[in-house]
Formats: structure tokens, C-alpha cells, sequence
């Protein structure tokens, strides 16, 4: 959803028959902000007043809530597509709600006014990556431009050795540098980052694709093995890129790029059941503010995907549960910078002193920051500790005049057979060499 407009219910009781004139004018998605000025009635101040007139007065001043009902009531019967953001005048819980709106208004607006350049031709080995450019623009109302090799070729041969030198010598301030790189590749790349840049500015691209295969060694296909550190550099300025004609990721990237958090063209590499984990990665344009210190660039005799060789990224992502595994001293303040965002204190160092303390509050944090959203189910099943957690009395609300918490449940939970699931009979059936999960 997108939000174009926002009306306040903040000054009194707001009538459906204000506000609906207001949003068929606007015929815009709405976010009705339900504020009130304060988290609660002063019911002192009230009571106090003596006046059942001036009482109603007050009251009329903190029924925001009581129209919402109605709003949301009458916007839905008129097919309007509205939400509601709840607090008071000063909520924190509300401002970040409102922000993420704002956020999303920002997005919604930078992909109208972006223009994804298409260069080359899809990759004909991948189905799933082909895409209605038609459908694209239709959406996201984003321009599509066609950009041929041929443009490319020609902007790079209009490159000095002066302005090839001047982007090796960025290539050393962006990137890690492997001394493997030979001069000759760098070379290569450096002069394809530049045309690159003069083909974005030409057509004023806020994001690409690109892929080009053909005749065995021709100056086209040595351009685009070349592409992938100037696409880094783009990718990084807020221009993203995306190998293999990748248009739906590119679009992806860009919605990254406006929300501020970065984005990388990558796919699934291997699975690692040892540590439960899955890894990423793509020797594609990648991105600087994903990475675990600087982007490494490196030789590579053979891509992955597409023909020829040259010079790849190569980028470390990590999270807090990785740093407090390698013990990083840092990671208090990368805590800490997250805490104080929503006005919560720092980490207690003497409290949580420790690898295991530590895990301990962030998979609370965790629990907590993500509650109602579906992870704790395959948190607690990733981490093992299913039988911790899953096992004992479950207790529901107090009912009035009980001195006992009322018993939902008692839950039992096995590890010997729990973790997994019974593969279906049917499965069984269709391979009967298929053996079921223990305890089933």
C-alpha cells in the first residue's frame, strides 16, 4: 500500500461525511492517523470539572477513537483502501509506524520517476527469469529504456588512458584489491566503468539490467565481462544493477536502494545443514552497505552464468548472531546504535557479559521485535531449544473471583520426534524405499 495522503482525527469527533468528500477528491490510498493527545483521559482534570457540558467538551477532545470505527467503516463500503495508524500525540510506536508510510510514500514516488535501462538481451538458459516490461511500467510506473551494446562499445572507446587511470585509482579506494588482479584486467574493467557511467548519465538511469551473449569472442561480450566492478560502483551510488537481464531483481534492488538498506543481486549457493545455514552469493554487482568492511574485488577465470572471465566482488554479510559467535568487540555498539533508535537504553555490559548471556537477549529481542509475524515457531526448532520452551503448562487469563490462573494447555514436546515432521502417506506410498521420521 502506499500512502499519498494522511487525514488527523486529532481535534475532535470526525464525521465519515467530512472525511469521505475529502478522500474522492484525493482518490488516493489513505492513512487515517488515529492520534489522540494523550495516552489517556486526565480523569482527575475531569471528574474535577463539576460541568457534565465542559466533561463532554473534554471528552470530545480524546474521542478520536470513537470515529474510527466509522471511517474505516464507510472507506471500505466505498471501495476506498485505507489503513490506520493508533496512538497519541507523541507515541513512539506510532511515529515509527508513520515513518514506514512516509517511507513507503518515498518508494512508491522514486519508482515513478525511475528509469531502468535494459541492456543486452535475457539470458536464454533460465526461464523464470524472463518478465513483462509492459507489466512493469504498467505498476510500478517506472520507464523502461532499451539500451543496445552497440552504445556501450562506443562510449568506451571514447575513454582516456587519463580517466581509465583515475578509476583504477578509485577501484583502490572503493575495494579491496586482490593483488591477483593483473593490471591488464583492471585496465579492462576501469574503462567499462567509466563509459558505464556516461551510458547511466546519458539516459538518466536510477537502475539496470544487463546481459549479452554472442559470437564467440566479439568486442561485445569482451564489454560485458568487464561490467561487474562499474556495476559495483553504480550499485553503491544508489544506481543498482543486476546481472543476467534480471529485471524483477533490479526493480527489487532499486525499492532497497529508496528504503536506504542496500540490496545485492545474488541466488542460492549451497545449503549447509551442519550449521543450519544458507548461502548466498552471486558474482554480480554487489553492495557496499551489506558488506562486513570493504568489497573485496578478485580474478575470475570462469563466471557463473555467463560467458568469459574478468574481475568480481567478493563481500562478507553478517548479523548479530554471527558477531556474537566470533565474539566481536563491536557488537555492544552495533546493539546498542539498534536500541537507541527506539528510545531504549543500551546494553547492560555487566549483565550480559557473556557469549551465552548475550545470545540469551537477543533471541528475547528477537521473540519480542517480531511477535505475531511467524518466526518463533522456526526460531526455537533452528536454535534446538524446542524443549525448553515448548514444554510445561501453558496458562490463559485469570477469570474474576479465581484464585488460579486458568490451565489452557499442557504441551509436550519431544526432540526425539518433534523437530521433524511425518512424511505424508502418500509420499510413502509413491517411494516405498523412503523411510518415515523417527517416531512416527
Amino acid at each position: 500500500m502506499m500512502i499519498l495522503a494522511s487525514l488527523s482525527c486529532e481535534a475532535t469527533y470526525c464525521l465519515s461525511s467530512t472525511i469521505l468528500p475529502v478522500v474522492q477528491r484525493l482518490d488516493v490510498p489513505v492513512v487515517v492517523l488515529n492520534l489522540q493527545p494523550a495516552p489517556a483521559i486526565d480523569y482527575e482534570r475531569l471528574n474535577a470539572l463539576g460541568d457534565r457540558g465542559r466533561m463532554t467538551g473534554m471528552w470530545l477532545a480524546n474521542c478520536q477513537a470513537c470515529s474510527a470505527p466509522e471511517i474505516a467503516s464507510v472507506l471500505a463500503r466505498s471501495g476506498r483502501r485505507c489503513a490506520f495508524v493508533t496512538g497519541w500525540l507523541g507515541d513512539p510506536v506510532a511515529g515509527r509506524q508513520i515513518d514506514a508510510w512516509i517511507a513507503a510514500a518515498g518508494v512508491r514516488a522514486g519508482m515513478r520517476r525511475n528509469r531502468l535501462g535494459v541492456l543486452g538481451h535475457y539470458y536464454g538458459g533460465m526461464l523464470d527469469v524472463y518478465t513483462d516490461l509492459t507489466r512493469q511500467s504498467a505498476v510500478f510506473r517506472t520507464h523502461v529504456e532499451l539500451i543496445e551494446m552497440c552504445e556501450l562499445h562506443a562510449l568506451r572507446e571514447a575513454v582516456t588512458d587519463a580517466e581509465t587511470a583515475a578509476r583504477i585509482a578509485e577501484f583502490r579506494t572503493a575495494f579491496d584489491v586482490s593483488p591477483e588482479c593483473g593490471q591488464a584486467e583492471l585496465e579492462r574493467a576501469a574503462r567499462t566503468s567509466v563509459a558505464l557511467d556516461r551510458l547511466v548519465e546519458a539516459h538518466g538511469l536510477g537502475s539496470m539490467a544487463y546481459y549479452y551473449e554472442g559470437a564467440s569472442g566479439n568486442d561485445y561480450e569482451r564489454i560485458v565481462t568487464s561490467v561487474i566492478a562499474g556495476n559495483t560502483l553504480l550499485t553503491g551510488r544508489g544506481i543498482p544493477v543486476a546481472g543476467e537481464c534480471e529485471v524483477k531483481n533490479a526493480q527489487a534492488m532499486k525499492i532497497l536502494s529508496l528504503l536506504g538498506a542496500g540490496g545485492s543481486f545474488s541466488e542460492f549457493y549451497a545449503l549447509d545443514f551442519d550449521d543450519d545455514i544458507v548461502m548466498l552469493g552471486h558474482d554480480g554487482p554487489a553492495h557496499s552497505a551489506i558488506a562486513e568492511g570493504a568489497v573485496g574485488l578478485v580474478p575470475l577465470p570462469l563466471y557463473h552464468g555467463k560467458p568469459g572471465k574478468g574481475l568480481s566482488p567478493t563481500a562478507s554479510l553478517v548479523d548479530a548472531f554471527e558477531l556474537n559467535q566470533l565474539s566481536d568487540p563491536n557488537l555492544y555498539d552495533y546493539l546498542d546504535d539498534i536500541r537507541d533508535r527506539t528510545g531504549m537504553p543500551p546494553v547492560d555490559r555487566t549483565k550480559y557479559a557473556s557469549q551465552t548471556k548475550l545470545r540469551e537477549l537477543m533471541r528475547r529481542e528477537r521473540r519480542v521485535e517480531l511477535a505475531f509475524e511467524g518466526h518463533r515457531l522456526f526460531d526455537i526448532r533452528r536454535w534446538r531449544i524446542a524443549e525448553q520452551v515448548m514444554n510445561g503448562p501453558v496458562y490463559g487469563a485469570t477469570p474474576p473471583g479465581a484464585d488460579d490462573r486458568y490451565l489452557a494447555q499442557t504441551r509436550v514436546f519431544n526432540p526425539g520426534r518433534d523437530y521433524l515432521w511425518p512424511i505424508p502417506v502418500g509420499e510413502m506410498n509413491t517411494n516405498t524405499g523412503m523411510e518415515q521420521n523417527p517416531g512416527y
